[in-house]
């Protein structure tokens, strides 16, 4: 039935009513999800921007912080550099006088009897003047600065004010006081105050060394150990809503530090004057663009310190594994007077890059410490181009002039058994007057006359010239001398310089004294060897030269011929050096604690290596001739007599050096057209912790350095230095 029509209309009245009602919902609805999208748009806005001033503050506090460890290193950098190539004792320190400097840091005014009590004393077995986990614990900066405290008088007293400046550090108002308070804040842990803004951000921390030991390792020469503590630096932003706290250690937690007037035995190489001749010298004085100075090329690897009183000239990638230093004397500006050599103008540090043009420490680039040239201006510099010498153990282009010695004087009184004041030693050596046609070495055994054991012996032969007679010695363990008379080995005693039979008159109230290793001769030594090889071609086929036991030093006025192998019963290394790109490896040397040791000291002529291409195969030396010792010319050169003749085929092989190299100018081993021999040169690391041939001569100037010391023992140049590595701590 159809409803009646006002029933209708009340049903369209309300439908119409609902749907104004949904639309009415339905706007309110849409209107409220728009005002929650803006709402939560505005909130997103503001986090944004609250997230980006919170990035921002983030990073203000960690810029800051990370200022502070630069600051901390700032300073390590102006320490190291003034202790390494700045901090400078004097020639004319004497021995007391230093004793006293040690004693002064200990706080000591005086040195007590038991610091000069060096029996036993070595490298590896010191004497520690004081140890204690801070050997200045009971200072402050304040206190410690204060003038008339003697704990810094080594410090304050060998370096130049001039030097600080030099390396970054500024000397303000009265300069003793400051220099005072420059070591009094850097020797402690703490001491160093690195508070301070970076553009109004804040930065806060200390940093600081620590001493912990001061050692006596000899009659000259000293260790400092000191300990690198971290250094924590807080930084905080702008408005100090955020800060960041950093922590860095040292490279190393342990360095020592070496200060040594020690032998010219630790040196791989030393020159006096860094030309082959005088002759080629003389002609660079006269004119800088003929200068024939030697070179150091790829070809050139040393494993351990390298030093010219003059400048070096580099060329290709030379490997430099242990610390180089150059004094930087002009060429002609080496002069001696009144016995004692020095440089008679004033020094150019810096090296010659494949060019005639001296290159100063502040222009190198990228640094003075890794500088990397170019041999022509063609940009970028081709790669057959580019010199890039590689200084692993440090380089110091301004190091300190070293005099080589004059004479040896001090050998020969060794070898009478004194010393240099005239003072008896206990023990004593061989005097021979005039000159030796040979000495030969030999390692084996002896049963002394009224003894039925044998003992293991070290063999030295000699025969002087003009002389028919072959003098045979041998000399054991406990360093008692024997002579052979007819087939026995009887006990002898020195008179007059010479080892006699001790049952002959001439002996007689001869008190026995213990033979010191120390031969010497006033002439030309004609022949030094080792033992025949049994395969001619072989050096492996030699015997050993040197018993383990046995440490010899032979000098002579003039020249010294070596014409054999010269090798150690137990050497300290085996194999060579190598390099592969820029990474190198030395030579194995795990024995470093063997104490055989050979040098061999010329004061007025070379030191030879006789060439059979000039001596014949009989009378010079084999291919790939061995030489384990320390060799040193300090009037000539250490040199191949007949390096330019032969064959140019290579045939000669190498000197295979176990030792180092001393010499006034550098001598020349072969020619590049393969006439001669070339250089295979390992350095003996037992020498740069102590260890020399008996009376080897010493240098007159104090030297300091750094090291770091290996699992082996062996001791490395190193810069003081922080890892460069941070750790958040907060």
């Amino acid at each position: 039935m159809t409803p009646p029509r006002a029933a209708r209309l009340d049903d369209m009245k309300n439908s119409r009513t609902t749907e104004g009602a949904t639309l009415v919902l339905t706007v309110l609805i849409v209107l409220l999800m728009l005002a929650s999208i803006v709402v939560v748009t505005g909130q997103l806005a503001l986090s944004a921007r609250r997230n980006s001033n919170d990035q921002e503050s983030t990073l203000q506090a960690q810029y800051a912080a990370e200022s502070g460890v630069a600051r901390a290193q700032a300073r390590m950098n102006a320490v190291n550099a003034l202790m390494s190539g700045n901090l400078k004792p004097a020639a004319a320190t004497t021995t007391p006088q230093m004793l006293l400097q040690m004693a002064n840091l200990c706080g000591i005014s005086t040195p007590t009897a038991a610091m000069s009590n060096l029996t036993g004393v070595t490298a590896a077995n010191p004497l520690t003047l004081c140890s204690s986990s801070n050997v200045l614990s009971g200072f402050t900066p304040t206190t410690l600065a204060v003038a008339g405290v003697i704990n810094l008088n080594f410090f304050t007293g060998n370096i130049d004010n001039a030097s600080y400046a030099a390396n970054g550090y500024t000397l303000s108002g009265d300069q003793t006081a400051a220099e005072r308070q420059f070591w009094a804040e850097s020797l402690l842990p703490g001491g160093v105050t690195l508070n301070g803004t970076v553009n109004d951000k804040t930065v806060s921390g200390t940093s600081g060394l620590t001493l912990t030991k001061v050692q006596r390792t000899g009659v000259d020469s000293y260790r400092l150990t000191f300990n690198v503590p971290d250094v924590t630096v807080s930084g905080a932003s702008s408005d100090q809503s955020v800060s960041r706290k950093l922590a860095v250690s040292g490279v190393a937690r342990e360095y020592t530090y070496e200060i040594s007037r020690g032998s010219f035995a630790k040196y791989a190489l030393f020159t006096d004057h860094h030309f082959a001749d005088q002759a080629s010298e003389d002609a660079c004085a006269a004119n800088a663009s003929n200068c024939n100075r030697v070179t150091f090329t790829s070809n050139t690897l040393f494993s351990g310190p390298v030093h010219s009183n003059q400048n070096f000239l580099m060329q290709g990638t030379p490997y430099f594994a242990g610390q180089v230093t150059s004094a930087g004397c002009p060429p002609g500006k080496i002069v001696t007077n009144n016995g004692v050599e020095s440089c008679n103008a004033t020094a150019t540090p810096g090296a010659y890059f494949q060019s005639t043009k001296l290159v100063a420490p502040g222009s190198m680039s990228p640094s003075s410490s890794a500088p990397v040239a170019c041999s022509v201006t063609t940009v970028p510099c081709p790669p057959t181009n580019i010199i890039n010498p590689q200084f692993a153990g440090g380089v110091n282009w301004n190091a300190g002039f070293q005099p080589l010695p004059q004479n040896a004087n001090s050998q020969a009184n060794a070898a009478i058994g004194l010393n240099a004041d005239g003072s008896a030693k206990g023990d004593t050596g061989l005097l021979l007057n005039g000159n030796v046609d040979a000495i030969d070495f030999a390692v084996g055994s002896i049963t002394p006359s009224g003894s039925s054991t044998a003992t293991p012996a070290q063999f030295i032969n000699y025969k002087m010239s003009g002389s028919a007679t072959t003098v045979q010695l041998a000399v054991d363990a406990n360093k008692t001398m024997y002579i052979k008379v007819g087939t026995a080995w009887k006990p002898a005693v020195q008179v007059g310089g010479v080892w006699i039979d001790a049952s002959l008159p001439a002996a007689a109230g001869v008190t026995v004294q213990p033979f010191n290793g120390v031969i010497y001769t006033n002439g030309v030594v004609t022949s030094v060897k080792g033992p025949a090889r049994t395969t001619a071609s072989d050096p492996n086929t030699a015997a050993p030269a040197v018993a383990s036991f046995s440490q010899m030093t032979l000098a002579a006025t003039g020249t010294i011929h070596i014409k054999g192998d010269l090798k150690y019963q137990n050497p300290p290394c085996n194999g060579s050096n190598s390099v592969s790109g820029t990474t190198f490896t030395a030579a194995p040397c795990p024995n470093t604690s063997e104490k055989n040791i050979l040098g061999l000291y010329s004061s007025g002529g070379d030191v030879a290596i006789d060439s059979p291409a000039k001596y014949g195969a009989a009378n010079g030396v084999g291919k790939d001739v061995t030489i384990q010792a320390v060799l040193m010319a300090s009037q000539g050169r250490i040199t191949v007599d007949g390096y330019d003749q032969g064959t140019a085929d290579g045939s000669l092989g190498q000197v295979k050096l176990l030792g180092g190299i001393i010499e006034k100018y550098y001598g020349p081993f072969g020619i590049t057209d393969g006439r001669g021999f070339g250089r295979n040169f390992v350095y003996d690391p037992r020498t740069g912790d102590g260890l020399a041939p008996p009376s080897f001569p010493t240098q007159s100037s104090w030297e300091t350095a750094f090291k770091l010391t290996s699992a082996s023992g062996a001791s490395t140049p190193t810069p003081l230095k922080l890892d460069g590595s941070y750790r958040q701590t907060n």
